[in-house]
């Protein structure tokens, strides 16, 4: 499988069930996952396991249910795909949440290893400012 391929596979799963696993399964243990911007959310996150604990869990709490993709292109450069895509929930609280995103991802030996996100870091500081009460 190209990782063309690979990615529109990840997206595809997003997209039908808003589910994680698929992108979770492709990236490397050692990923290194950078948001940009300057909200608390933005740095970088060493390997899956700080991605989950430091954003993917505290998002996910506060969502009334999975982040659905809506792909709007997919252009390959290399080893990087580049995605650009709107994702659609709805907070906890009853707020839309869609945020546009544009993921670098870059690919060796059928593993995602690195990914730059451009994303709405104001939407995503304030979702993530919540303060959950259970």
């Amino acid at each position: 499988m190209t990782n063309l391929e690979h990615t529109r596979r990840i997206f595809d799963a997003k997209a039908s069930s808003g589910s994680n696993s698929a992108l979770l399964d492709a990236l490397h243990d050692d990923v290194r996952w950078t948001i940009t911007g300057s909200s608390r959310a933005s740095r970088t996150y060493e390997g899956k396991g700080d991605l989950v604990r430091g954003i993917l869990d505290p998002l996910a709490r506060r969502l009334d249910g999975p982040v659905r993709s809506h792909v709007e292109e997919i252009l390959e450069a290399g080893d990087t795909m580049i995605v650009r895509w709107r994702g659609e929930s709805r907070t906890l609280w009853g707020e839309p949440y869609r945020n546009d995103y544009c993921w670098l991802l870059t690919w060796a030996d059928g593993k995602v290893v690195r990914v730059i996100a451009y994303i709405d870091t104001l939407l995503l500081e304030c979702v993530l400012a919540h303060e959950l009460t259970s």
